[in-house]
């Protein structure tokens, strides 16, 4: 198939699915659902080395926030849309804060024109380390935005050059400063697994970001991706091995117990807040069983059980939305058992999992699954409550592997 078929065949798919989406877009929302937004940026400023996603270099961004306003403003006039408001966005990447800061309030301002926020609502804007300044968070402050997510990785001067994200530890203090002193919350992204970083290393990470009171610390180890710059630097023995399992753990630990000396809230698997109240609407949304609009290029969502994906590629979105189409390149129907199961996985990350406060028709499902974990240690029973043991909840990502040979 030729490149010029291949685009025929994806526009053809593209108008066979944003007509089969077209009536749930006339549908009223569904009562009480608490309704996200996800608008998604595919560009970036320069690649991180340890970075598998699909991106741009950083070009036609103001082509980006036009053509994204008028998929916004189509969107808008649909029931579904315009008739109750959404409670939780999030605009992740790429890097979101690339966008100029006037294109950045053009979006956002009619984004939150047409997709009107609730009372309480929560909106989460991604950034890196250096496009955080006072004029970028001005912006996102008076359109709406609540919260910045930080994605530092490490303050280690070093590691942060190999994993792509130079910067020197004054210029990352001051930045998380600038954001702390805007009024936005502030979540910060610690990255855990990465080749020479010792346990001690991680906790002094976390020691210092709670030293600087953000508000939110997510902790998410390293993983290696076929393709990716450290990947091949390390197959070719430029940069040193990946740490063994348990230097993983150890290290992984090692943050943990950081964060709960400075008394924060494990609220959450990845997640460490400042206060017990402390968490990110966003994060629950998986096993939620809530709405999820998807807007921008390469964006996932959900109607009931029906997944929406955006076009990836920026410029067949910008055809497709030109042409007056929802720019939809897949879409399936979610399966009861993997709804279930995704649902079990969020609630277990998160807490624990009561029978009696699922959905009649989840139980069932819900019930064998637990006991399958429950057979294999990986849950622990009390008082009708299925929680992670202490070995499964610090490494989750086994024991919460239901297509693997444990689950």
């Amino acid at each position: 198939m030729t490149k010029a078929d291949k685009k025929t065949s994806a526009s053809d798919m593209t108008e066979h699915f944003s007509a089969m989406l077209a009536p749930l877009l006339d549908l009223p929302p569904t009562p009480g659902n608490q309704r996200v937004v996800y608008l998604h940026t595919p560009f970036c400023r320069s690649h991180c080395n340890y970075c598998p996603f699909y991106r741009h270099p950083a070009g036609k961004l103001k082509d980006f926030a036009q053509t994204t306003v008028k998929m916004i403003r189509a969107l808008g006039q649909r029931p579904f849309v315009a008739d109750s408001p959404f409670s939780v966005y999030f605009f992740g990447g790429g890097t979101p804060t690339i966008l100029a800061p006037d294109d950045m309030g053009f979006l956002l301002a009619e984004l939150t024109k047409n997709f009107r926020p609730a009372i309480g609502h929560e909106f989460t804007v991604e950034s890196t380390l250096t496009r955080i300044s006072p004029k970028m968070l001005d912006i996102l402050k008076r359109n709406h935005v609540t919260r910045v997510s930080i994605g530092l990785q490490t303050f280690d001067e070093n590691r942060r050059k190999m994993l792509g994200r130079p910067a020197t530890r004054q210029e990352m203090v001051s930045k998380i400063k600038i954001a702390r002193e805007s009024g936005l919350e502030t979540s910060l992204d610690l990255m855990y697994g990465i080749p020479g970083q010792m346990p001690e290393d991680l906790a002094e990470d976390v020691k210092l970001a709670t030293d600087l009171g953000v508000d939110n610390i997510s902790q998410y180890r390293l993983q290696l991706f076929d393709g990716a710059p450290l990947k091949k630097g390390i197959e070719r023995g430029r940069i040193s091995a990946m740490p063994s399992y348990d230097q993983v753990m150890e290290t992984r630990l090692a943050g943990a117990q950081s964060a709960l000396e400075a008394g924060y809230s494990h609220w959450n698997v990845k997640n460490f807040g400042k206060t017990k109240t402390t968490r990110c609407e966003y994060t629950l949304t998986p096993h939620e069983d809530r709405d999820m609009i998807p807007l921008g290029a390469g964006a996932g969502g959900q109607i009931g059980p029906k997944s929406i994906f955006t076009l990836p590629d920026a410029d067949d979105y910008r055809e497709a939305v030109r042409k007056g189409l929802y720019p939809v390149f897949r879409t399936g129907e979610t399966a009861t058992k993997q709804r279930v199961d995704r649902k079990v996985k969020g609630l277990l990350e998160s807490g624990e999992v009561l029978l009696d406060k699922l959905a009649p028709d989840s139980v069932s499902l819900a019930y064998s699954r637990l006991e399958k974990l429950l057979e294999k240690e990986i849950v622990e029973k009390k008082d009708n409550a299925y929680r992670l043991t202490q070995g499964s909840f610090l490494d989750y990502e086994r024991a919460l592997d239901f297509t693997s040979s444990r689950g």
